[in-house]
């Protein structure tokens, strides 16, 4: 048995992880043709006040990382599934393990060596 399992190792580089959960909200928010202000209000709506101004922050980059409520609020708001939205950032694809061969796109994923 490893005593390691499941204990990140603190030297690992820190994967920008909230970043790249705003951008896919962001994406996922325009593909739905929803304001920001729209996007507040459903997720007040929904039980989780929050002002237009702070979408604008977290999408801009002037605040840096997002709280899980925030995420799943906002993913529901936004009919997009929380548990396959962070797969996709935290996980390498199934098919190339984040590095396709070189000169090749993968079709899985779209990586590009």
């Amino acid at each position: 048995m490893n005593d390691d399992a499941g204990v990140i190792d603190p030297a690992a580089p820190t994967l920008p992880i909230s970043a790249r959960v705003i951008e896919k909200l962001r994406e996922a928010r325009r593909a739905n043709l929803m304001s920001a202000r729209a996007l507040a209000e459903a997720m007040t709506g929904a039980g989780y006040p929050i002002q237009r101004s702070v979408i604008a922050n977290l999408e801009s980059g002037r605040r840096a990382e997002v709280s899980i409520d925030h995420v799943v609020i906002a993913a529901r708001a936004l009919r997009v599934d929380v548990s396959a939205l962070l797969r996709e950032i935290t996980d390498p694809c199934l098919c190339c393990e984040g590095t396709p061969p070189e000169g090749f796109t993968c079709n899985t994923c779209g990586g590009v060596a």
